[in-house]
């Protein structure tokens, strides 16, 4: 699959190890595709919540945010 990449012009980065440090690697790959473990992507929506929670004072955005990801979430078990 690398050599596939590598052939197309992409390029390969791995993070540090530390996931607190998680931003700086990101910052510096600027990926395009983000292949990685569910603990990740958890990670980020835990952190999209808080900066929802922390920055909405009418709730406009949290709403929004609920609304769109129910969804899609319904809209993934239609299709199964």
């Amino acid at each position: 699959m690398a050599w596939g990449i590598f052939a197309l012009g992409g390029k390969i980065g791995f993070f540090n190890g530390d996931i607190r440090l998680i931003n700086n690697d990101l910052d510096a790959l600027k990926p395009t595709y983000l292949i990685s473990v569910p603990r990740l992507y958890n990670k980020f929506a835990e952190l999209i919540r808080k900066k929802i929670e922390k920055n909405n004072s009418w709730g406009i955005t949290k709403r929004l945010t609920n609304q769109a990801i129910s969804y899609k979430l319904r809209k993934l078990k239609e299709k199964g």
